[in-house]
């Protein structure tokens, strides 16, 4: 499968709503102090507060890279005997990417990945971006 690389920006507003039992001659600010010093994980962790915990998230992406045509040649060997040495072969892949690479990375992948040639390694690779095709009119 082809890949590109995307950013993405993530944001997320997060609130739940622990419920404390105070002393009742207490203003709301020394509630607050008093729930914030005596139960601060029980606060602050929205584990122990799941019951009431809601959050609200976006994404939107921010960055998004082109795909080129990349041109990839290069050698893979084959295990084939019992003695472990592999015969060296050629091979020629068109890949799209969105930089050089993740073209060998994908390359690589589709050479180890081909259960026909029984590739053990890839040696050798050149990659080269191939021009633009134009629009026949």
């Amino acid at each position: 499968m082809e890949m590109r690389k995307v950013k993405l920006k993530v944001t997320r507003h997060e609130r739940w709503y622990p419920e404390y039992e105070v002393p009742a001659h207490m203003t709301d600010a020394e509630a607050l102090e008093h729930v914030q010093t005596e139960h601060p994980e029980e606060v602050y962790d929205e584990y122990h507060n799941k019951d009431s915990y809601d959050q609200e998230c976006w994404s939107v992406l921010v960055e998004s890279s082109p795909l080129h045509d990349y041109y990839v040649t290069g050698q893979y060997r084959t295990f084939n005997n019992q003695y472990g040495i592999g015969t060296p072969k050629d091979f020629q892949l068109e890949v799209r990417a969105d930089d050089i690479d993740s073209a060998a990375k994908i390359a690589e992948d589709k050479i180890m990945s081909d259960g026909r040639r029984h590739a053990d390694s890839v040696r050798d690779m050149e990659i080269f971006l191939r021009p633009p095709q134009k629009e026949p009119a």
